[in-house]
């Protein structure tokens, strides 16, 4: 990732129980997209230069993290961030230590800069035993942040069973990727938020 970025980037990790965590981004109806979600599928990870104006990069799946979504640009309405265990884990989410960082590029308030600053943050709730968690919600006019951090018994509306239904094919495509069991799980980043850590 570069240490140059306009908006906000949300940052999670977590322990390696349950290795599995997922990062997902709802957008707000003016977003104009045909499936209002970023998360694991290839054809769902968004795009920093046409709409979405946001992005998710790799998926984690052996602990750890980090699952990063991106957004370069608002469209006005609330958006929300939101964690789940990835079905079949061993675990509870809440044993996970999971934390989501907020990061703030200079775009939003005096142009592209250098520097990523932290915007606050949230620890999973400590105690529970749902899949969902709902992490924050960011308005779109304003980019504040209202940390809502409570676990969820189910998906979020508009998010069923994400393994089964995913959104329909853009026109020309044939097939979906496979499930994120079969994507390589041995990739390696190196972050750089240019603040030495």
């Amino acid at each position: 990732m570069s240490p140059i970025f306009g908006g906000l980037r949300f940052v999670m990790n977590w322990t390696n129980t349950p290795g599995d965590l997922d990062l997902y981004l709802h957008f707000p109806p003016s977003v104009p997209v045909p499936y209002p979600w970023l998360d694991y599928l290839k054809v769902n990870q968004g795009n920093c230069c046409v709409p979405p104006l946001a992005i998710r990069d790799a998926d984690m799946t052996q602990g750890w993290g980090p699952e990063t979504i991106s957004i370069h640009q608002f469209y006005p309405g609330t958006y929300g961030i939101y964690a789940r265990k990835y079905p079949g884990q061993a675990g509870y989410l809440t044993s996970s230590a999971a934390q989501v960082v907020a990061y703030l590029g200079g775009y939003v308030t005096n142009g592209l800069s250098t520097q990523i600053l932290p915007y606050g943050s949230v620890h999973v709730p400590n105690s529970g035993t749902n899949d969902w968690w709902h992490v924050c919600d960011i308005d779109g006019a304003t980019t504040n942040i209202t940390w809502v951090n409570q676990l969820m018994p189910s998906a979020p509306g508009g998010l069923a069973a994400q393994s089964q239904a995913q959104p329909p094919p853009a026109a020309g495509q044939k097939n979906y990727p496979q499930p994120k069991d079969s994507y390589p799980a041995n990739v390696d980043y190196e972050w750089t938020f240019g603040d030495g850590s």
